[in-house]
């Protein structure tokens, strides 16, 4: 094989066409793997043509669904619409009529092992 360094540092080599590669015909293998990739290349470019239409697809579906979705009249709150009015919770610490403290935790009962209650004792 002969060697070129250019000036900018860059080693250039020269092959024979003819030359053998030690391990087989590289002609052949780069033939090989041209096609291995030209196929994966292919594959891949039909798969991204499906997932686009896919996409595709559902975009519509989804417009078609938010156009069925009737738009809801806008209404203002009225004053029936407090928690007051509607029998809501109360706040804490406004302690009018009706309002409940909650009850005081029980302790809970002592567990008695199985084999006291089988056995006795």
């Amino acid at each position: 094989m002969r060697t070129e360094k250019a000036e900018d540092g860059h080693v250039y080599v020269h092959l024979d066409a003819t030359e053998r590669h030690p391990h087989g015909d590289t002609t052949n293998d780069q033939a090989l793997i041209i096609e291995h990739l030209d196929s994966e290349v292919a594959f891949l470019r039909r798969e991204l043509e499906n997932r686009t239409e896919e996409i595709r697809r559902r975009d519509t579906i989804i417009a078609q669904l938010t156009q069925r979705i009737p738009e809801l009249p806008a209404r203002e709150p009225s004053p029936s619409d407090t928690p007051e009015a509607t029998g809501g919770p109360e706040t804490a610490g406004e302690g009018g009529p009706g309002t409940q403290t909650p009850p005081e935790p029980q302790p809970a009962p002592e567990r008695v092992p199985w084999w006291r209650r089988v056995l006795g004792g």
